[in-house]
């Protein structure tokens, strides 16, 4: 089992400010414009948590607590760009870095995965009892909303209008169960199934 926490926050968000009020059709100058920033950022975090993805470049550190029994572990946090560090610390709380030499770094699969150079094996000490293994790793579409797929941004939107216009949940009548997400946007993000880290 894994578990990650944030190490850098993405520098920017998905959807801009002037994008999201022309969805919201919002036309005033700046009144509103912090609030929308929220809901944008809100529906990023929506996007990143219910389905396992990062959207804009950011990093992650995951820890592990066993190397796999195989050659190969996956980076659950698609897509992945990049493994920066693999660290180990044993029972003497030593730390040591597992060389890159020693590993391939597949980023064609999603999730990504770590795999064993030929003939390599993991390192064979006593890990230390809690979280030995840290990976760091840089994931995301890219450092621009231009580059996250154009149907996720569109959901985005969609979601940002639900909130921006119901800032309380939407009734549909009695006994019905009140409506907190559009079903546009679940048939926009079909097929991001949930694969990540949360």
């Amino acid at each position: 089992m894994y578990h990650a926490t944030l190490v850098t926050a993405p520098a920017a968000e998905p959807i801009s400010t002037a994008d999201a009020k022309a969805h919201c059709r919002v036309t005033i100058a700046t009144v509103e414009d912090t609030y929308i920033d929220a809901l944008v950022k809100a529906a990023r975090t929506h996007v990143e948590k219910a389905y396992g993805l990062a959207l804009i470049t950011q990093t992650w550190d995951m820890y592990m607590q066993d190397w796999p029994a195989g050659d190969s572990f996956h980076l659950r946090l698609p897509p992945l760009q990049s493994v920066t560090s693999i660290k180990y610390t044993n029972t003497d709380a030593t730390e040591a870095e597992f060389s890159s030499t020693l590993y391939h770094v597949d980023i064609a699969k999603e999730p990504g995965r770590v795999m064993l150079a030929y003939g390599q094996s993991w390192p064979s000490v006593t890990l230390k009892t809690l979280n030995p293994i840290v990976v760091r790793l840089v994931a995301g579409y890219g450092a621009a909303g231009s580059a996250v797929p154009a149907d996720i941004i569109l959901a985005m939107k969609f979601l940002i209008r639900h909130w921006y216009d119901n800032r309380t949940a939407v009734e549909t009548g009695v006994g019905i169960a009140a409506i907190e997400i559009p079903q546009t946007f679940h048939m926009l993000m079909d097929g991001y199934e949930r694969r990540g880290l949360y």
